[in-house]
Formats: structure tokens, sequence, C-alpha cells
């Protein structure tokens, strides 16, 4: 089985040119590096939402940021998945208001990659 922060091409662009390579070679690009490179993300280490803004988007790569894979083996949960964590945020933010407990971040790079302990948040119900 395939570690989910890695994804298998036959493809790869250059910075002039599309190379075709053979079958025979495997190449793994893995997630956790390229989506913590300084060249496509100011502060790579750091989350920060106005990173995806369109404006921000356009001017990285296609795949700077690819957390369901891409081309040929992209995940097929991908669409289900965005819709679903969507709803689930929308009914959670409608009923509380969230504030992140300083914390230092242990991550567990399992089959996906989480936080070891979890996250700690102050939770308030809204009226």
């Amino acid at each position: 089985m395939e570690h989910s922060s890695c994804f298998l091409a036959n493809l790869v662009k250059t910075e002039t040119k599309r190379v075709l390579l053979k079958v025979i070679y495997q190449i793994n690009i893995c997630q956790y590096i390229v989506h913590r490179h300084p060249e496509f993300w100011d502060n790579p280490e750091k989350f920060d939402p106005d990173n995806f803004l369109p404006s921000k988007v356009n001017q990285r790569p296609k795949f700077a940021y690819f957390p369901f894979g891409a081309g040929q083996r992209i995940c097929i949960g991908k669409s289900f998945a965005l819709m679903e964590a969507t709803i689930i945020l929308a009914s959670i933010f409608q009923r509380f208001r969230l504030e992140l407990v300083p914390q230092q971040i242990e991550l567990d790079p399992t089959f996906t990659l989480r936080p070891k302990y979890g996250v700690k948040v102050k939770v308030w119900k809204r009226s």
C-alpha cells in the first residue's frame, strides 16, 4: 500500500520542458516537503488561511498544494471529503465559537498526517 503523503507519477515537469519517463521508473513526491517548501510559501511552517486566497493560489505552481494527490492516482473521495468538511465545519461554527489553546502540536505521520495528541480548543456555545 502506498503512503498517503506521496504519489507516483510517470510524467515530470522540469523548468523548461516535460520529460516522459520509462514505465520502469517510479517517482515519489512527498507532500509534507512540497507543502512546506519555502519557494512556494512565505512562512512554510505556519498555517495561514490567506495562502488559499485566489490571488495567492494563482501565484504558485499548480501542484504546490495537493492534499488529495494528483493525476491518475488522485483520491476518489476528494469531492465527498471537501463537501463533508464544509458542511460539518459550517454546522459547528454556527453553534459554537472555538479558540485554539496555545500548545506545541506534535505530528503523527502515519497513514495520514495528524496531530499525535489531538488539538485542544476552548468551546463556547453561541447564543
